[in-house]
């Protein structure tokens, strides 16, 4: 449809009534940001009426009065409590967004067909890419759902250049965006009923607001501080030429040269080295029948020279400055955007466990621990500041919350420090192994020490299914002292125990397993995937419950640094005015500790922090959902 303003107008609220309708848009870039970014043509779709129209494209026609009109009947019909359905309607959320204000998002009318398959069956294939149909596994673009439920590749009928739709005829991408909300309809009622066959309906609901609060989230972004990154720039590139010129002066890289002319350390110059020059055994690689050679990092580190301590901290420092500075540039870096933000993408159909992963940036993989002072460039804007609320032992109680066993049950509630506890009978056991491995139990570093080995290769690994035999090896102990002290775990925990073999067996006769809030993984699963499965999916679902909750309140309220800006594994990310920090913290710390969910047995707690950058947080506390609200 194009230049019949009245008809436009009587479709639009034809839509705005109808409970259900399927709403897809077609832009002239991937994310509404660039400053070319357009919404080229809206299509809607609902009973038996498919309707599309050109709305920011260059034939459109409109004159701004009547674009204004236009624009004002779309957003009457996306804040309503109606139905709208998108296939990735995060996509639609972050673009209608951008273009109209987060007031037009309404978080619990927005459902997703993309969302469904993906409950339906979690499991992926591989098909990744630049463009956002290609970014998402195969199966789960809307062509292939559409050949897999009705029979047929609907997308072979157009010829439009989906990577560069602003160059396609405009009555070509009136009817192929028409097409997508047809069948995004009619999928969305399949689906459903697949759903409530499977009891997957209700998880699908909890679900589902997820798809819109991240719309909002990409929105949103993360400011970039320019002069961080200009000292940061400055800062690797003086120590990078410093790690070259240690490489340079060695007598071999000298012979090298000689040789050869010239000399890359980041590139096969260095393999060359260590196999022809210094003669290093150490990276010649077995693989099958074949030998290879390799200078990978874990390979490096094992070499006792010095061009192999240099390579792996050039690799680092080239590494940090590529991805996590250069990247933040304003005007040349690919991760910032022309409004100085990161609007990085997140993920919500990646995972097999309902973790939202995210890329472009990765901001889930920034430094955290080493090389943590790359956190710095991200800031919250003047008179504002960061706040993170992060989860402790979310796994940990999640754990207990699926398995119930009473032991471990009171030792939450206790606030028992059960690794320290196993770390203290592994001491007993074989004492001269901790002595010769860390150093005298007494002493209360050695301890700690101990305790965080214990916690990560010996307790987390147990809970999450591992056999006696891996977590010798984890440990580097002997077998026989695994052996006696898993006796002693598993009579102490016989209710985890009773669970992992119940949750086994129910695997072995369904094909899957069942997280308490209803998610699914199905075959094939290894025995540890099986038993992490209900224990992550849970996580992540009382991650993102909070995360939809304070979205929800955000938009409700008009008090938009109530909403997440960050879902970082366990932890959410706020910016807010100083004004409002008390207020801010209040509320963020009662919302993520007051949860819904029947399953919960356990006090849960939330650590949070605060700062003008991401960098540099100082705690506020450590609260607790059975003391502190």
């Amino acid at each position: 449809m194009n230049g019949n303003l009245d008809q436009l107008l009587a479709l639009l609220e034809q839509a705005r009534l109808a409970p259900v309708k399927a709403i897809d848009i077609e832009t002239s870039t991937l994310r509404p940001y660039a400053t070319d970014a357009k919404m080229l043509s809206v299509a809607i779709s609902f009973g038996s009426t498919n309707f599309s129209f050109a709305l920011d494209h260059p034939k459109a026609g409109w004159s701004p009065h009547q674009k204004h009109e236009i624009d004002t009947a779309l957003c009457r019909l996306l804040v309503d409590d109606t139905t709208k359905v998108g296939h990735n309607s995060t996509f639609e959320c972050e673009w209608f967004a951008q273009i109209y204000g987060p007031e037009c998002i309404n978080q619990k009318a927005w459902e997703c067909t993309q969302l469904q398959a993906h409950f339906l069956d979690e499991r992926r294939g591989d098909g990744r890419g630049d463009d956002e149909t290609e970014r998402r596994a195969t199966y789960l673009s809307l062509d292939f759902l559409v050949k897999m439920h009705f029979g047929f590749s609907f997308k072979k009928l157009f010829k439009v250049n989906r990577k560069r739709m602003i160059e396609s005829d405009l009555d070509e991408t009136l009817i192929y965006n028409g097409a997508d909300t047809k069948f995004t309809l009619k999928l969305w009622h399949h689906q459903n009923r697949l759903l409530k066959d499977a009891g997957l309906y209700e998880s699908y609901l909890r679900a589902v607001p997820r798809q819109a609060v991240c719309g909002l989230m990409q929105h949103f972004g993360m400011e970039v501080d320019q002069n961080a990154v200009k000292e940061l720039q400055k800062t690797l590139g003086e120590e990078i030429t410093a790690i070259e010129s240690d490489i340079y002066n060695l007598e071999v890289i000298k012979q090298y040269i000689k040789d050869r002319g010239s000399f890359n350390p980041l590139g096969d110059d260095a393999l060359v080295v260590f196999r022809d020059y210094l003669k290093r055994e150490e990276i010649k690689v077995q693989d099958g029948k074949h030998i290879r050679w390799s200078i990978d990092k874990h390979i490096l580190e094992k070499i006792d020279h010095p061009l192999a301590q240099l390579i792996v901290r050039l690799r680092n420092k080239t590494k940090m400055k590529s991805t996590y500075v250069d990247g933040l540039e304003l005007g040349k870096g690919e991760a910032v955007w022309p409004d100085n933000k990161i609007h990085c993408h997140f993920n919500t159909c990646f995972t097999t466990t309902g973790r939202l992963s995210s890329d472009s940036p990765n901001m889930q993989n920034f430094p955290h621990r080493a090389d943590s002072w790359a956190r710095k460039q991200i800031v919250a804007p003047p008179g504002h500041y960061i706040i993170a609320a992060d989860y402790g032992q979310l796994e940990a109680c999640c754990a207990a919350m699926c398995s119930r066993d009473p032991v471990f049950i009171k030792a939450l509630w206790e606030d028992t420090d059960v690794h320290m506890e196993w770390s203290e009978r592994l001491n007993k056991l074989d004492p001269n192994w901790v002595s010769s491995t860390f150093g005298d139990f007494n002493d209360i570093g050695v301890a700690k020490l101990v305790r965080s080995f214990v916690k990560n290769k010996m307790v987390f690994p147990a809970i999450y299914g591992a056999t006696n035999g891996s977590i010798a090896s984890y440990l580097g102990i002997n077998l026989d002292v695994v052996d006696e002290l898993m006796v002693d775990f598993w009579d102490v925990f016989a209710g985890l125990k009773h669970w992992q073999d119940a949750l086994m067996r129910g695997y072995y006769d369904n094909g899957y397993v069942e997280s308490p809030s209803g998610r699914c993984r199905h075959y094939p699963l290894s025995r540890n995937e099986a038993i992490n499965a209900p224990i992550q999916c849970l996580a992540s679902d009382i991650v993102v419950d909070s995360m939809c909750r304070l979205s929800s309140m955000a938009s409700q309220t008009k008090k938009w640094w109530l909403h997440p800006r960050l879902n970082i594994h366990d932890d959410l990310s706020f910016v807010v005015p100083d004004e409002h920090m008390d207020k801010a913290l209040d509320t963020i710390i009662k919302t993520m500790l007051t949860l819904q969910f029947d399953c919960i047995n356990v006090p849960l707690s939330i650590s949070v922090s605060i700062g003008r950058n991401w960098y540099e947080m100082h705690d506020v506390g450590k609260f607790f959902s059975h003391k502190d609200i």
